[in-house]
């Protein structure tokens, strides 16, 4: 008897949305950001019930600066994260990603983060680290 096959299936999702902070995940001065962001999300699941998931992120970002002597911006955001369950409720997910933000003075700023949560099955306590550079 042969096992059952593994289920896949993706979807994708895009939100639009507003808000006021920074620009990159280095911090510094105050934008009103328009953020365009798109997930692609491919997902296994095997008959024993434990799920994988791999997400594709895209973002485009426009701000406009609270401060008006400040230069208006564009940036982009590209990143990928996993995830997997088990089927005693265990969770872990990595991500990584990089940001790369035009300034209208002609000035650019990058900025990578990477990321890792573990959440236990048994007690729902969560380990969760990140990191920006």
């Amino acid at each position: 008897m042969s096992a059952a096959p593994v289920e896949r299936s993706s979807e994708t999702y895009t939100f639009t949305f507003t808000f006021d902070g920074p620009v990159t995940c280095n911090g510094g001065p105050t934008y009103t950001l328009t953020d365009t962001v798109t997930f692609t999300d491919y997902y296994l699941e095997n008959p024993g019930g434990r799920r994988v998931f791999r997400s594709v992120i895209t973002e485009s970002l426009t701000g406009v600066p609270l401060d008006p002597s400040l230069p208006t911006v564009t940036a982009t955001t590209e990143g990928q994260a996993t995830a997997s369950t088990s089927t005693q409720g265990a969770f872990t997910n990595t991500y990584h990603g990089k940001t790369i933000a035009t300034y209208s003075d002609g000035s650019t700023e990058s900025a990578s983060f990477i990321g890792h949560a573990t959440v236990s099955p048994y007690h729902q306590k969560i380990l969760n680290f990140d990191r920006c550079h």
